[in-house]
């Protein structure tokens, strides 16, 4: 009768629509905290319908993940990466590549905190159940920024990674950008440098590498990094700190 309520499973779903809704909005009130506005106006966005907005708060919180050793990481900075994780792979799977949504659930899965964990879940099961194409992790640590203030070692767990170092003292001629939560990533794309734009560049002294399956790279406080994968690869960092150094005769 039109005066009735739904039924139950209705009103069951309506009310954890509702639950999830909230939770959303009190992540993203903690990020607003926590001094994450541009995340926030990009994650907005993103739940508009706007794709680039979704990947630029997923590269924001990506970024945060990324400013110090993991125990040290605020905690609601995981679940904004989870967050901007869904947002991508929800607009992906919209525009047909479902491979692309599939990687973005994956590293939400692996780096992403807990509150999403089951639309993370859901959301994988769902796009996963249309894919037709195995999906790859190819691509997926492709990153550009400046080194924390602790000791770091890259361990690559699978395939092969090409890294690029650049000593702390080449900071000024590296371009950061001048966004407070970007400060950390350099404007120049290493695959295509414009020279007009970003000049200081062209003479820079770096080191290289390809890491192995296996190896383990070691990277000094405070330098530049750039890593592309180069096949299927995932890699584990390790940050510590050390009050003594050895003397240079030791």
């Amino acid at each position: 009768m039109g005066g009735e309520s739904g039924s139950p499973a209705t009103e069951a779903a309506k009310t954890a629509a509702e639950v999830d809704e909230e939770r959303r909005a009190a992540l993203l009130r903690r990020i607003t905290e926590e001094g994450g506005f541009a995340f926030v106006s990009s994650a907005e966005k993103a739940a508009g319908g706007d794709l680039r907005e979704a990947e630029a708060a997923r590269e924001m919180a990506w970024e945060q993940l990324h400013l110090g050793p993991w125990h040290e990481v605020v905690p609601a900075w995981r679940d904004a990466y989870a967050m901007a994780c869904l947002h991508v792979a929800e607009l992906r799977a919209g525009a047909g590549d479902r491979r692309e949504a599939l990687q973005a659930l994956d590293m939400g899965l692996i780096m992403g905190g807990s509150l999403l964990r089951r639309d993370l879940d859901e959301a994988v099961h769902r796009i996963a159940a249309c894919a037709e194409d195995e999906v790859v992790a190819d691509g997926c640590a492709d990153k550009w920024r400046e080194g924390i203030s602790n000791n770091r070692d890259l361990a690559e767990v699978i395939g092969r990674k090409y890294i690029r170092l650049y000593p702390a003292s080449a900071s000024g001629s590296l371009y950061p950008h001048t966004e407070s939560m970007l400060s950390n990533s350099s404007q120049v794309d290493l695959d295509n440098i414009d020279f007009t734009e970003f000049p200081k560049v062209e003479n820079l002294d770096f080191l290289d590498c390809v890491l192995e399956e296996g190896e383990m790279l070691y990277i000094p406080p405070k330098w530049w990094h750039y890593v592309r994968s180069l096949s299927t690869s995932f890699s584990v960092s390790f940050w510590w700190s050390s009050t003594a150094y050895p003397s240079e005769g030791a």
